[in-house]
């Protein structure tokens, strides 16, 4: 389908639903005027994106097509996902493509950098215009080119190597001047007796104009068994050590020391494990976001639980505002363990997301 857009991300663009939260809305207004048995139908954020990138083979559900034709009246389903060509039928110069693409990525990393709290709005605030990045014209040294420029071709690189659509390179440049943590895992395994341990994966990207050395954390329970022990993962290529700032039985404020730094434009994985904390009646975790957060997925086994009354996850928006996220949640047994995986996308700075659990 070369460089032709479909026509329902053309047309989503139009009317300025392409960001997924107010997608999912149009989405959901359209569903309850159709059929009210549809609410609550709206496809994921990925299926979305299959939608607008021409990876679908066919057409959608037929509910789901109904419900498209509703949203975009007097178009078909057949029309939505055919090519929408370029004027006159001409192909896009690739490489003015590309400069335009890259050119306005940079533009937005320089206006972030010299402001970067202007970010905290939303995610999507700020798209570089149409078009799709395509590979550009290799430098032969960034450093010949403005900070700004050498930047955005490093996201946009970055974004080609991870097969981020255009928006989502769109999106992360508009970061500038944070480190954004392009994903976060969190593994809790809690043994039957109720002692626990916790381990941290982060994927950083440093979209600040200084190397990165250090990356500041802190963890806290409401008991434990003595000092929480904490250890470095000894993953990936950079290194990473632990540096105690302030420790009591329950709490641990801490520095993940890294080595090598992490360059401009650069992104690396590092973790940590920690032991030493016990659950014993309530059970639940809650995790605050300090920076950007892509994707965070929290996976917990809980030895010898053997069944659960009930499973709650919810988000906690930035202005307090708390929303049900039962749909980001998956559960099972393994033998008398219950196993949970609860998943979230593009968080905030002072957002909370959290996992409660009850056993029978």
């Amino acid at each position: 389908m070369g460089d032709t857009q479909i026509r329902l991300r053309v047309l989503l663009r139009e009317r300025h639903w392409q960001k997924y939260e107010t997608f999912s809305r149009e989405y959901e207004k359209a569903a309850r005027d159709v059929d009210s048995s549809l609410s609550g139908s709206c496809p994921s954020r990925a299926q979305l994106h299959r939608w607008m990138s021409g990876q679908l083979k066919g057409l959608p559900y037929p509910d789901a097509c109904r419900v498209l034709e509703r949203m975009f009246e007097g178009e078909t389903a057949e029309q939505l996902f055919e090519p929408h060509a370029t004027p006159h039928g001409e192909q896009p110069d690739t490489e003015a493509l590309s400069d335009e693409f890259t050119g306005g990525i940079a533009r937005s990393i320089e206006t972030r950098l010299t402001d970067p709290e202007a970010a905290r709005v939303s995610w999507v605030e700020r798209r570089p215009g149409p078009g799709r990045p395509v590979a550009g014209r290799a430098s032969a040294d960034l450093k010949e080119v403005p900070f700004p420029e050498m930047l955005a071709r490093k996201v946009t690189g970055l974004g080609h190597v991870l097969r981020w659509p255009p928006d989502e390179i769109a999106e992360i440049a508009s970061l500038a001047g944070h480190v954004v943590d392009l994903s976060l895992t969190v593994d809790l395994h809690i043994a039957t007796d109720g002692f626990c341990s916790v381990t941290y994966r982060y994927q950083s990207l440093n979209l600040t104009d200084h190397p990165v050395h250090r990356a500041p954390r802190d963890l806290w329970f409401q008991h434990s068994r003595g000092k929480l022990e904490l250890s470095a993962l000894r993953e990936g290529p950079t290194k990473n050590s632990i540096q105690r700032l302030h420790t009591a039985d329950n709490i641990a404020k801490f520095a993940c020391q890294l080595s090598p730094a992490i360059e401009p434009g650069e992104s690396t994985s590092f973790g940590y494990t920690c032991s030493g904390a016990e659950f014993r009646k309530d059970f639940y975790w809650r995790q605050a976001f300090a920076r950007y957060t892509r994707e965070f997925t929290l996976r917990v086994r809980h030895e010898g639980l053997r069944e659960c009354a009930g499973i709650t996850a919810t988000e906690e928006l930035p202005d307090g505002t708390e929303t049900l996220a039962q749909e980001s949640v998956a559960w099972d047994y393994d033998g008398d363990d219950v196993i949970m995986t609860f998943t979230r996308d593009h968080l905030q700075p002072n957002q909370y997301a959290t996992l409660r659990w009850e056993p029978v």
